[in-house]
């Protein structure tokens, strides 16, 4: 019997927060609650395989984001460019109980201990009909550039695409579709030689580091997921939103848990 990956099922529950700091400018700031169940099997060092599980919750960390329009952004213009900067911060819950001296992973845990830079982009394009609300069409990018956190651990630095667009079906619901894709780099421990988690336990089919490079061999890849969805505009104020995320392509390196479905629902509540 190998050891590795067992069995991962995360909720996240986050509050968003955004603020109109003038016509152009949009400042946002988000917090996770992330509710987790984690188990893998432990083979290395013991007579007989040990499947080890973990249940954990706590506050994930805060990402704060800015978010400029340069071109356009007026109800009535087709196009509109916005450049968007911010940072997460480290104000999650970056340990959980341990078993036998062992956590997991600090990309598994609520919060990461690190500050990361976040940079991208997003088009807009408007397509107005003749009678009713208009299909929005929109493309964006974003990059995050990561820190060193916990236990010296540095989460693969990742580059996300999205495509997507919003069509009006009713007077209230819009149908809505998006293809998401990201590319992820190799996580690593800058002092392997104390990295916390399954690194330090070498377990096959986790995140095992190698001495040399701190590299984490089974983490970072690459997706596509092609998402539909729905929004319902209850009131002028109030909106509900569903959609749920398919893998359409996977490459992971190594050996890594994936999941064979996303599901998102959202409130948005603005104030008149």
């Amino acid at each position: 019997m190998s050891g590795g990956e067992v069995r991962t099922r995360s909720n996240t529950t986050t509050a968003r927060a955004l603020w109109s700091a003038s016509p152009k400018l949009l400042l946002t700031a988000s917090i996770p609650y992330i509710d987790r169940f984690h188990s893998h099997v432990v083979v290395e060092d013991l007579p007989v395989p040990e499947l080890r599980e973990w249940n954990y919750s706590g506050l994930g960390d805060m990402t704060v984001i800015a978010n400029r329009t340069v071109l356009g952004g007026s109800e009535s213009a087709p196009w509109s460019l916005s450049l968007l900067a911010g940072v997460k911060l480290p104000t999650g819950r970056d340990h959980v109980p341990d078993i036998d001296g062992e956590e997991p992973e600090p990309h598994a845990r609520p919060g990461t201990g690190s500050t990361d830079v976040i940079a991208g982009f997003q088009v807009l394009r408007r397509i107005d009909r003749e009678a009713g609300a208009p299909t929005i069409v929109f493309a964006s990018s974003q990059y995050t550039g990561t820190g060193v956190g916990v236990d010296d651990y540095r989460v693969g630095r990742s580059v996300e695409g999205h495509l997507g667009a919003s069509v009006p079906v009713l007077e209230k619901l819009w149908a809505q579709l998006q293809v998401n894709g990201m590319v992820r780099a190799h996580d690593r421990s800058e002092s392997p030689d104390e990295a916390g988690g399954h690194a330090g336990h070498a377990i096959p089919g986790e995140g095992a580091s190698t001495e040399e490079t701190g590299v984490h061999e089974n983490t970072g890849g690459a997706a596509i997921f092609l998402a539909p969805g729905l929004r319902y505009d209850v009131t002028p104020f109030l909106a509900l939103s569903s959609y749920v995320q398919l893998p359409v392509y996977q490459n992971v390196n190594g050996t890594q848990l994936v999941a064979p479905f996303q599901f998102w629902i959202g409130t948005t509540y603005k104030l008149p």
